[in-house]
């Protein structure tokens, strides 16, 4: 304790994770471990991009985690109110393994075009939900509700469950200027996709401002 006294003296704004061995922490950081629910306090996933916390010449493609995968970990992670403090492992001479590279590229590009609805953002009344076509979707919020999909769409349309629109909603896709086209499918709100959709293919982001019922 008094260590831990001395630290937020010097740095009255610091913060202490959960592993000074003491009960007080300001915020928990498992490792290779999410919450299921949103978090009441922040906390922060430890991990690596492969299942070794530096360089491992033994791991490949099958050790490592996908692009995609990734990039819904980050999603999911952000959705609980945590972050993703994530371990890449250079060589012996600086340089990152390329099967690593491909994954923080894929996860670079992907912020690019949908980091707004990552950046600055707080969870929502909920962080999980589904569509009636079958899409798994996180939810954050920013003063305006974010919906992300993960992975591509199952169809055309994103019905998104217990999401109630009111006539002024204004529905948009991050990195395609204008508005969708929307409806009420019951008490849930059906997006009409366009045709093709911007960035990569694997996941998708549509942002809207809505109330829930």
């Amino acid at each position: 304790l008094e260590v831990e006294a001395d630290y937020y003296n010097a740095v009255p704004d610091g913060a202490i994770d959960d592993r000074f061995g003491i009960a007080h922490s300001d915020f928990s950081s498992p490792e290779y471990e999410k919450l299921n629910q949103i978090g009441k306090k922040k906390w922060e996933e430890c991990r690596g991009l492969g299942r070794s916390f530096g360089y491992n010449r033994a791991e490949g493609e099958a050790e490592t985690i996908s692009p995609g995968e990734l990039i819904a970990l980050l999603v999911d992670i952000v959705s609980k109110n945590g972050n993703l403090l994530l371990d890449v492992g250079p060589e012996a001479d600086g340089t990152i393994p390329p099967v690593q590279m491909e994954r923080l590229k894929a996860l670079g590009a992907w912020l690019k075009q949908n980091g707004s609805a990552i950046y600055d953002t707080i969870p929502w009344e909920r962080a999980e939900g589904k569509t009636v076509e079958g899409d798994d979707v996180r939810f954050t919020w920013q003063g305006h509700l974010n919906v992300i999909v993960l992975g591509t769409p199952k169809a055309r349309t994103l019905t998104i469950e217990g999401i109630y629109p009111t006539p002024d909603v204004r529905v948009y896709l991050l990195g395609k200027r204008g508005l969708l086209k929307w409806k009420a499918a019951g008490d849930n709100l059906q997006v009409i996709l366009p045709e093709h959709l911007p960035g990569r293919s694997e996941e998708r982001r549509v942002g809207k401002e809505c109330r829930s019922r």
